[in-house]
């Protein structure tokens, strides 16, 4: 289960204790896909849904009175809302063996070929998921990837981008149904990346869009 660390290691300073800036830093790390997390559940749900709302119906030459109709539109998501849950822990299964390859060279992150000395959107959550486990997590907009450190402790993230209001607090898990990447708090090159990361978006936040509107509406 993942928790907030504690230890000799936050004694020092927490896991993302300060060092030089990196120049390139390059990661294999799983990858969930939004396919398994997010869309292949909702094409799940309204499959089902679709059979009893729609299918059933035609085959009855949709010689069914209206009430009939109704009825089956509005009670066909319940199984189509089970199905979903039912098949989620095999798609999460599927998404769990995926992998991605994250670099960093100074201010360019090579995944959607990112360069944060131009204008870009990013948004910063650190703090407990929605199960109560502590992580941090960054989201790369407009796709919405997610470079998720699950075991980061909030003051862990506002040491290298010391700027409270704008880190949101609730940082959920792939597990909630969110996609993206999952480092490892156990490995020291994940570690390091995730901080010069969050170097490189505190030197560069001002071509940050939401920080920009962050500024205006505090």
């Amino acid at each position: 289960m993942l928790l907030a660390f504690s230890g000799s290691r936050v004694a020092e300073g927490g896991i993302l204790r300060s060092g030089t800036e990196m120049q390139e830093v390059r990661l294999q790390v799983p990858y969930k896909s939004g396919w398994y997390t997010i869309l292949l559940p909702i094409l799940i749900c309204l499959g089902v849904w679709a059979e009893l709302a729609l299918l059933f119906p035609a085959l009855l030459g949709w010689n069914i009175p209206d009430w009939l109709g109704m009825l089956l539109c509005l009670v066909g998501f319940i199984p189509g809302l089970a199905a979903a849950v039912l098949t989620y822990g095999l798609l999460l299964r599927l998404a769990e063996l995926g992998r991605g390859e994250l670099v960093l060279e100074g201010d360019r992150l090579r995944w959607r070929e990112m360069d944060f000395a131009r204008p870009y959107k990013v948004a910063i959550a650190a703090g407990s998921s929605g199960l109560g486990w502590a992580n941090a997590t960054i989201t790369l907009y407009p796709g919405g990837e997610q470079i998720h450190l699950p075991g980061a402790r909030r003051e862990d993230v506002l040491r290298p981008f010391p700027e409270p209001w704008f880190v949101d607090e609730l940082a959920p898990l792939p597990e909630e149904r969110t996609w993206g990447f999952e480092l490892s708090a156990e490995d020291p090159k994940a570690v390091r990346f995730f901080r010069a990361l969050l170097e490189c978006l505190w030197r560069n936040r001002e071509n940050n869009e939401r920080f920009r509107l962050y500024q205006k509406f505090p």
